[in-house]
């Protein structure tokens, strides 16, 4: 069975991504071709079909968006969920953004590669976020198993038959609002992702007063994973692909 077309390589487009930028790589080249190769963001018209059609892996790029856009530059780290880094069978990875200024937390990233439906938790502990962001956004990437290559959604709208480019609003995965003044409980769908929005109001890095160390303990009932703030290069991502409204997703 071919992979590169699945909701499985929308994930590990996402976690490849930020494993670049958490030890340094600056910029990623992403490599798409003609019509009807399968790891393409998109196809264009052609062959009869008169609409554009959006493949899985144009979706791993708007988390990724969403995820680094700031003032200052983030800092992104693998937070080594449950030993992730480690573990070649591992089906799950969390990532933090901190601001390149002042070290502080403002988002997060929770991947979920295991199929079989449900939630797995995992929890953020008081203190992680800074005082002025305590209530968050979770936004979702979500597919019915890893093996799906349209049922798709992000944010709670889907390109599936949005041959103009324009999304559709999807019936799953919407946004979902959270106060984690006391720490909170963040559901990741299996399999999907979950966007943890700090200050969504306002564009990230704007928070004031630095605040460096770590993330706390990430857990659910597998286990802990620490996640440290490391040095690592501000990420920058510069996508210069011709796409139909793209930030329309963001």
């Amino acid at each position: 069975m071919n992979v590169s077309d699945t909701f499985g390589a929308t994930l590990w487009g996402v976690d490849y991504a930020l494993q670049l930028a958490s030890v340094g790589y600056s910029a990623a080249y992403l490599h798409t071709r003609e019509r009807n190769i399968t790891y393409n963001l998109y196809q264009y018209p052609g062959d009869g079909v008169d609409g554009w059609t959006t493949l899985p892996m144009f979706y791993s790029y708007l988390p990724v968006l969403n995820a680094l856009q700031s003032h200052n530059g983030s800092k992104v780290v693998d937070l080594n969920l449950e030993d992730s880094m480690t573990t070649p069978n591992s089906t799950n990875a969390a990532y933090g953004f901190y601001d390149a200024t002042t070290s502080e937390l403002y988002r997060m990233i929770f991947i979920n590669l295991a199929d079989g439906g449900g939630n797995v938790q995992y929890t953020i502990p008081q203190g992680a976020l800074p005082q002025t962001d305590y209530n968050i956004t979770v936004r979702y990437l979500t597919a019915p198993s890893t093996r799906e290559k349209w049922d798709i959604t992000w944010g709670g709208r889907t390109w599936r038959g949005a041959g103009d480019g324009n999304p559709l609003d999807a019936t799953t995965g919407q946004d979902l609002s959270l106060d984690c003044s006391a720490g909170c409980t963040v559901n990741v769908p299996s399999p999907g992702l979950a966007l943890v929005l700090t200050n969504e109001d306002i564009p990230a890095g704007l928070p004031s007063g630095g605040r460096s160390g770590n993330v706390g303990n990430v857990i659910n009932s597998g286990g802990t994973g620490k996640g440290v703030v490391v040095s690592v290069s501000v990420f920058t991502v510069v996508v210069c692909v011709f796409l139909f409204r793209i930030f329309d997703a963001l």
